[in-house]
């Protein structure tokens, strides 16, 4: 019995260390909680993810994954790919975690990774298709409408998938030209409030760039202005995720044609520590992005 309610004190302090990111919610405690014979394969994907973040290399993040078919490892070997803009590979991966996560008895944690799965997908397909039109094979987003707004707010697991759950939502009506439903889906995300800084960040990009797509160039030069200063707040050592949103800042400013922002943005991102490739991947990524809404106009 004292060996039980010790471990049970253990999980809840062990969930109480989790960090939360910007990465695709990739390990959000509710989806990562493990039986107690997973234990030591939770630490190993926590710890992964830590110098992946910090060393912000795709390529070696790749191979120092878990030899493992799990649902976690497998949706991550997609992401990766998916960031390296090599689509075939992940689109490969994320169907074998499709699988991995069929094998799982029905559950709370079995749901929650089958929308993050549907996410990395969305974002995946959203990338690959940037320059078709807008009808392209994005994959279909079933809203959990039965979520109020109050379970929302009183569940920090919950909110943490969700909040990328509605903004794809959003987005993906941004990529269909529903401009009004769009931007009533963002506007549901600011009364919300965002779960980090870094998730604000990439909220307030996807407000601008709607805007700007909109002809709304006033509201998007606000949403740029109060993206910028919120992202001094993301953590430094989030390598990866700071350089996936400053490139988007560099775009953003592209798109709204100012060369002067754009200048001070572009510095700033070639002066984040990370490898070159990295730095031309989410540069191009964060341009194909924006591309992909210009044809919703």
């Amino acid at each position: 019995m004292t060996r039980s309610v010790d471990r049970r004190a253990a999980l809840r302090l062990d969930s109480a260390r989790r960090p939360r990111n910007a990465f695709g919610v990739v390990l959000l405690p509710s989806a990562l909680r493990p039986r107690d014979r997973e234990l030591e394969r939770a630490a190993e994907l926590r710890a992964w993810y830590a110098r992946f973040e910090h060393r912000a290399d795709f390529a070696r993040a790749f191979r120092e994954l878990p030899e493992s078919g799990d649902f976690f490892v497998e949706a991550l070997r997609g992401r990766l790919r998916s960031l390296e803009l090599r689509f075939g590979d992940a689109w490969r991966h994320f169907g074998r975690a499709e699988l991995a996560a069929r094998r799982e008895p029905e559950s709370a944690a079995r749901l929650v990774r089958g929308v993050l799965l549907e996410m990395f997908r969305f974002e995946a397909n959203f990338v690959a298709f940037a320059d078709e039109p807008s009808t392209c094979l994005l994959p279909p987003l079933g809203a959990p409408e039965s979520i109020s707004d109050t379970a929302f707010a009183a569940c920090a697991e919950l909110r943490a998938v969700l909040e990328i759950r509605w903004r794809c939502e959003a987005v993906a009506r941004l990529r269909s030209g529903q401009f009004d439903d769009a931007a009533e889906a963002f506007r549901r995300l600011d009364r919300l409030g965002a779960t980090s800084t870094a998730s604000r960040v990439e909220t307030l990009l996807w407000e601008a760039i709607a805007a700007r797509v909109a002809g709304r160039c006033g509201l998007a030069a606000t949403r740029l202005e109060v993206a910028g200063s919120v992202f001094d707040g993301v953590d430094a050592d989030a390598g990866v995720t700071r350089t996936l949103l400053a490139a988007r800042l560099v775009a953003g400013h592209e798109l709204a044609r100012d060369e002067v922002a754009r200048r001070r943005w572009k510095q700033l991102f070639d002066g984040i520590a990370v490898p070159e490739p990295t730095r031309k991947l989410c540069l191009e990524r964060a341009r194909r992005q924006v591309r992909g809404c210009l044809h919703a106009t």
